[in-house]
């Protein structure tokens, strides 16, 4: 028998309205995950792992979170769940040390902010507890295995799809998301190379994995340009506010959109025709290849150093 703690790490929107409380709120519930989810490192024959998630509030983290809880019924591992809700990379960080400090067996992250970690993550390979970072890599020794989507070969399929159906004309506006964070870096990376190679001018614009400034900036681009052929977001939620920018500006000439995730209501805005594309992730198999790798660390089996799955291209023609 094993034990998970699950700890999600990140927010979204969930408080921009309360931006005075955002402390407050991270610093009490820090205090009842330790309170009420203590970890008993005396309790024989009982390996304890600890889950550091993202978000408890975006769909990708939601699926990736379940995924987990089904992969440690099929290895009788039991989970519970420390999930924060805002996206706090200091937060994190602390989680991180109490569950060193807690001398759990293992670790899964799914980082905010990889360089927030690395003093939490040197602690615990000071203490020789393995960790598996999960959708985004993590420079740091401490790492025994990385596993997550190949968002190289997805932003690639996303770009060759925006040059073919634009013909390689006009403007690509790259709603980006945080400064440096390897998957945003990433997938930004292959629609530009794929957008400049085919002669097209490409639009960056940051908008930190965030909706409400995805629609300000998709606001103020169109405003502003009037050669913007397609739009492509690093995230769904952003293509899909990207979606609803161009509905009410009645824009007649038209835009392309394309997301990176595959969630469900991106997926339902595509059938519907609102949006063009999304490159789609797999986080049941991610959260389940973790939790299977991780089993296998403990057990000294042999493992995976780095597990890349493939996304594939959803549009109209397979939607359904």
């Amino acid at each position: 028998m094993y034990t998970i703690i699950f700890i999600h790490c990140v927010g979204g929107t969930l408080f921009k309205q309360f931006i005075i409380l955002k402390g407050f709120f991270s610093i009490c519930i820090l205090m009842l995950c330790i309170i009420l989810y203590p970890v008993n490192t005396q309790a024989k024959n009982k390996l304890t792992v600890a889950y550091i998630g993202f978000s408890t509030d975006r769909p990708f983290w939601v699926t990736l979170g379940n995924a987990i809880k089904k992969g440690a019924t099929t290895w009788n591992i039991d989970i519970i769940d420390l999930t924060p809700p805002d996206p706090d990379p200091k937060l994190q960080s602390k989680l991180l040390e109490h569950a060193v400090a807690k001398q759990v067996n293992g670790i899964i992250i799914g980082a905010i902010t990889p360089s927030f970690l690395y003093t939490a993550l040197s602690k615990a390979s000071q203490n020789k507890i393995p960790v598996i970072a999960v959708d985004t890599k993590i420079e740091h020794h401490a790492i025994a295995s990385f596993i997550a989507t190949d968002n190289i070969k997805g932003a690639t399929l996303a770009g060759q799809y925006i040059v073919d159906k634009t013909k390689g004309i006009g403007t690509v506006l790259i709603l980006g998301g945080t400064k440096n964070h390897p998957n945003g870096e990433a997938r930004r990376n292959g629609v530009e190379k794929e957008a400049k190679n085919a002669g097209m001018t490409v639009l960056f614009r940051r908008a930190n994995w965030d909706d409400e400034l995805a629609y300000k900036i998709t606001s103020e681009e169109l405003q502003k340009k009037n050669d913007i052929s397609a739009i492509f977001s690093c995230w769904d939620p952003g293509i899909d506010t990207a979606s609803h920018v161009i509905e009410k500006m009645k824009i007649k000439n038209k835009i392309l959109t394309v997301g990176f995730d595959g969630l469900t209501r991106t997926l339902g805005y595509i059938r519907d025709g609102k949006v063009d594309a999304t490159i789609a992730q797999n986080p049941i198999i991610m959260g389940e290849k973790s939790v299977e790798n991780l089993v296998s660390i403990l057990n000294g089996d042999d493992f995976l150093i780095e597990i890349l799955i493939s996304p594939y291209l959803v549009d109209q023609n397979n939607s359904k």
